[in-house]
């Protein structure tokens, strides 16, 4: 009896260290009878789904055996079976012949550790998310994979507006996206993966460009709009210490009261004041207070921007929170421009060239 035992024990070890590695596996008979009734014993199981419609065995990252299954009409799950059980997997894989058989077991194999899941959600395996902050995930507007003419597989991203050298991933990586729910959330987040040190960098500098007095604990989602508005300061020719943008932001807040203002200031959407709040708790951005700037009672004016390609991001949550949002940009005249006077010139004009709102999308000509 013990030598049995110790004889199944080393043939697993043998043979997942033979599968870790690559190499074919060569299994010389099925699971035993008293195995599979030993197996089969435990079915059915109570409040499991009936069908899967994707059922697979892949490593994770740390290289362990990971399952990964798809109820029908419910989201991809994923865990780590005992070694007793991928074990059992694999030789009925490799040597059991009857499709029906196989298929079954699959079936029965994905419903015990759903139940397992079920009942104990901590088991449940991370395979397709990082820990990757919102900011750092936010800085990756595009992600692509694909397989070369030599059969590599190959992953390239681009972080702000730069595109990255395309980084090879694993036969894993690449099973895993097509199981995923959302392949482009996971795409995002192997990415944030395999730049994150790309990532890291941006980061940092975006946390240099902010002041000290910045509230809150997120990083801004921008790193040069303080440095640009900063500029603008002191450029101005005017002896009012009340910005001109912010004559124009309240300007446009008369006729448009019910409306979160958005102000199209370089590659930012900016918002102020009481907006820049409101922005702030909806949108998790940070809210900042210049340290130069001051609104019309002499008061650090408030501010919350973010990228100006994050629009369609964030647009649609402030809508969802049961904003009116009033989309504004710089209207220039070229006939009436000239260096010099853009050089002399503090602010751009601003004008509402859009309003949305959740019940209807109403477009306007630029409205002054």
């Amino acid at each position: 009896m013990v030598q049995k035992v110790l004889h199944d024990v080393n043939r697993t070890v043998g043979m997942i260290k033979k599968a870790e590695n690559g190499e074919k596996i060569k299994l010389i008979e099925k699971p035993s009878e008293k195995r599979q009734q030993a197996w089969a014993s435990q079915f059915p199981i109570d409040k499991v789904p009936s069908t899967f419609t994707q059922i697979s065995m892949l490593k994770d990252d740390e290289g362990k055996w990971t399952l990964a299954a798809k109820p029908e009409n419910a989201h991809t799950f994923a865990v780590h079976p005992s070694r007793e059980d991928v074990s059992l997997y694999f030789d009925m894989m490799k040597n059991d012949h009857d499709e029906t058989h196989v298929n079954e077991f699959k079936t029965q194999f994905a419903q015990k550790y759903y139940s397992v899941v079920a009942a104990n959600p901590e088991k449940e395996a991370n395979i397709f998310r990082s820990n990757a902050s919102q900011d750092a995930l936010d800085l990756i507007s595009k992600v692509n994979a694909f397989k070369t003419k030599d059969n590599k597989i190959l992953l390239v991203a681009t972080i702000g507006d730069e595109k990255q050298k395309s980084v090879q991933i694993n036969q894993s990586q690449w099973q895993r996206m097509w199981l995923a729910d959302d392949k482009q959330d996971y795409k995002t987040h192997l990415a944030a993966i395999l730049y994150s040190d790309v990532l890291a960098g941006k980061l940092e500098e975006m946390k240099r460009s902010i002041s000290p007095d910045v509230e809150g604990t997120q990083l801004h989602e921008e790193n040069e709009h303080r440095e640009y508005h900063e500029e603008e300061k002191r450029q101005q020719q005017q002896m009012s210490n009340v910005p001109p943008i912010i004559k124009q932001y309240n300007d446009l807040k008369q006729k448009h009261p019910d409306a979160l203002l958005l102000f199209r200031c370089g590659d930012f959407y900016e918002t102020y004041k009481e907006d820049a709040v409101k922005a702030s708790n909806i949108l998790g951005i940070t809210l900042t207070k210049h340290s130069k700037r001051m609104d019309e009672e002499g008061k650090p004016l408030k501010m919350a921007g973010f990228p100006y390609h994050a629009l369609d991001t964030y647009l649609p949550k402030l809508i969802r929170a049961g904003e009116r949002v009033a989309i504004c940009d710089q209207l220039e005249s070229p006939r009436q421009k000239t260096s010099q006077q853009e050089e002399n010139k503090p602010e751009a004009k601003q004008e509402v060239k859009e309003v949305v709102s959740a019940q209807k999308e109403e477009r306007h000509g630029m409205h002054r």
